[in-house]
């Protein structure tokens, strides 16, 4: 995939191979001495660690050691080395919800066995006590000489904040893991991945294996040594807990429970008959409600959209004829920051298709109880509009007023009831605000992002597919700047097969709308 930033994998500010490797090997090796009154084993076990974990001098000489796998620092398990971490929270008010996966406040991350044992002999008891012994500054100038020594040797230009800024630009150059895994690791949110963190979640076993897997990556290209054998790669972590620890988004819905949500709307939908649905004006509206909220959560399910006022606003923002939809849902009405074309399922492309002929035949059926929405839905109904716009200021004007969702009803519109008075029951229609959709959905709205990246993370999906799909650019990334060289067609083809997967995991359906007089 062609890269947006400016960060290749041959940039200065990241570690070359011959450089990396000339550094590693001078890392492990085993000869003694001292510099500045701190051994040099010492030295290297604290740059070992800086290179290998994203965090700088400072963060590492200020990492404590910890007695059990609940406190946070280094624990040294036997012949494995643990760094017990306590990653920031996504959210200052964690849901406990036993629809959503569990989120812990310490996981444990199992250090490279192959540096392992050039680190283990400073992992005692007193392993804090010869790194306090020195002031920062103090280890600082001891660093900065050693490495002195080593560019002079080799001819190379290898300084501290080279070391310590590596694998965050190492990763951010081939985007081939998720940086969020260097959030956990360092316990540091940073710009780059400041958004895409709030939707990630790992357990202790994934991050585990992801970080080896990096690990491993580094090193190899280093050619400092073969990757692990797959089958030993990360070391089993002897979880102290009951069930297995995760970190990260709070509101990531379990699947088993999103499933039986769908499957049982489903069910409700599909166990209905035409007659019984359209001979009152009860039945059709409540048919109408249930059918509209399987189509909306579908819809937030299968593109990743945020909890916004009435997505998809209009049918004109479904390029279905290319497999994709135009959203605009962290905009205000005149700005375009993260308006952006995602792919659309095809389970998803299908129910749309069903639910514009649906809304179509209960437009019809409502005209004389709600002319005004009956008119609206004629509105969105209509395949050719016949809109005279010639200039490019009149295009852009009836697209802001398109795009912006929260300043019109949108097409999915619910009929509920309001008691105005004991003995009088008012019909009233809403739109699918999040305080309105809340009272029916039992999971946090935006639950399709964070699904979504979930499972797009754990099928290996490409960084920037990911952050085409979510919208998670910085400055200068955005797919449709002027100037992007991200082909929409190629993202959108390569996305569909692991989003088509994803819908069918789940359980969705396409259900044509019995007021069609369809059948599924």
């Amino acid at each position: 995939m062609p890269l947006h930033h400016n960060l290749l994998p041959t940039s200065r500010t990241i570690l070359q191979p011959h450089e990396l490797k000339l550094l590693i090997r001078s890392l492990t090796n085993t000869s003694s001495g001292a510099i500045g009154g701190i051994d040099k084993k010492l030295i290297r076990a604290v740059l070992l660690i800086v290179l290998i974990t994203a965090r700088d001098l400072q963060s590492v000489l200020s990492i404590k050691q910890a007695s059990t796998q609940k406190e946070v620092g280094f624990h040294f398990d036997g012949s494995d080395i643990l760094l017990n971490v306590a990653p920031e929270p996504t959210t200052l008010s964690p849901v406990h919800n036993e629809l959503l996966l569990p989120v812990s406040s310490v996981i444990s991350i199992t250090l490279p066995k192959h540096l392992v044992t050039h680190v283990s002999p400073y992992f005692s008891d007193t392993f804090i006590e010869p790194i306090q012994q020195k002031k920062p500054l103090e280890w600082q100038d001891a660093i900065q000489r050693y490495l002195k020594v080593l560019n002079r040797k080799f001819s190379i230009q290898i300084s501290l904040t080279r070391i310590e800024h590596h694998l965050i630009n190492w990763v951010s150059a081939h985007e081939s893991y998720d940086p969020v895994l260097l959030d956990i690791l360092a316990e540091k949110t940073r710009y780059q991945s400041r958004s895409a963190k709030h939707y990630a979640y790992y357990t202790e076993t994934e991050i585990n294996d992801e970080l080896h897997e990096l690990w491993n990556a580094l090193f190899t290209e280093a050619a400092h040594q073969q990757a692990e054998n797959s089958d030993s790669l990360t070391p089993t972590i002897s979880s102290e807990l009951k069930m297995e620890r995760g970190v990260g988004s709070a509101f990531t819905p379990k699947a088993d429970a999103l499933s039986a949500w769908i499957s049982e709307k489903a069910s409700i939908l599909l166990s209905n008959k035409p007659f019984a649905v359209s001979s009152t004006l009860e039945g059709l509206v409540n048919y109408h409600n249930a059918y509209t909220l399987y189509t909306i959560i579908m819809l937030k399910s299968g593109t990743g959209y945020r909890a916004v006022y009435n997505p998809l606003p209009s049918l004109d923002l479904a390029l279905l004829r290319y497999q994709s939809i135009c959203i605009s849902d962290k905009d205000s009405k005149t700005l375009f920051n993260h308006t952006r074309v995602v792919a659309c399922p095809d389970i998803l492309k299908s129910q749309i298709l069903h639910y514009q002929a649906h809304f179509e035949a209960f437009a019809n059926l409502i005209a004389v109880n709600f002319s005004y929405f009956a008119q609206q839905y004629f509105t969105h109904s209509s395949h050719l509009q016949h809109l005279k716009l010639t200039s490019k200021t009149e295009r852009l004007e009836q697209f802001l007023a398109i795009k912006n969702s929260s300043g019109t009803d949108g097409m999915f519109l619910f009929f509920t009831e309001s008691d105005e008075h004991a003995s009088h029951i008012k019909k009233v229609v809403q739109n699918s605000s999040p305080t309105f959709l809340n009272t029916y959905f039992p999971f946090p709205l935006n639950f399709g992002r964070h699904y979504m990246r979930r499972y797009l993370q754990k099928n290996n999906i490409h960084q920037e597919l990911i952050k085409f799909q979510l919208g998670h650019w910085m400055t200068g990334e955005t797919a449709l700047e002027k100037f992007s060289e991200l082909n929409h067609v190629e993202a959108i083809q390569a996305l569909l097969p692991t989003l088509n997967s994803m819908m069918d995991e789940l359980g969705w359906r396409d259900i044509p709308s019995l007021l069609t007089r369809k059948r599924a």
